[in-house]
């Protein structure tokens, strides 16, 4: 049997784009991974930026104080029914320097804490939990102030 040699060219074009595209594949993926590690070096970058920043920026109002402290006073300096992505910026752009890695975690925790010990009031509005200090519902909600 012998095979005809016309079938040969048509074997290797398809051999041959088979390989084509599977480079073109392979270098989809580098690409992709390339814009990986683009974004890992720039998180680093500003990483290190944050740490330097924050190391100067430890002079102030909370970088001696605990987390407990400092999220109390941070409700009690804002004056108003505030969320924890509120409360993580007040602390942070006023010297608090995190411990650890899940601080917004850390955060919310302590606020339910402070919650439970009566310290601080919360509720949830419009898919956002607020904490606010108890002192401060005159001003927050005067309606229910006067109930």
């Amino acid at each position: 049997m012998s095979t005809n040699s016309s079938d040969k060219p048509d074997r290797l074009s398809l051999l041959r784009a088979k390989y084509v595209q599977a480079i073109r594949e392979k270098k989809a993926e580098l690409e992709a991974l390339q814009v990986k590690v683009g974004l890992i070096d720039e998180l680093e970058v500003e990483s290190s930026t944050l740490k330097s920043s924050s190391a100067s920026s430890n002079l102030g109002r909370y970088s001696s104080m605990s987390l407990t402290e400092a999220t109390y006073d941070s409700v009690k300096e804002l004056g108003k029914a505030s969320t924890v992505a509120q409360v993580k910026k007040h602390l942070l752009s006023n010297g608090f320097a995190p411990k650890g890695k899940n601080f917004a975690i850390t955060l919310s925790m302590t606020l339910k804490r402070l919650h439970k010990q009566k310290k601080l009031m919360t509720d949830l509005q419009k898919g956002k939990r607020l904490y606010w200090r108890e002192s401060d519902v005159v001003t927050l909600f005067p309606n229910v102030a006067s109930n």
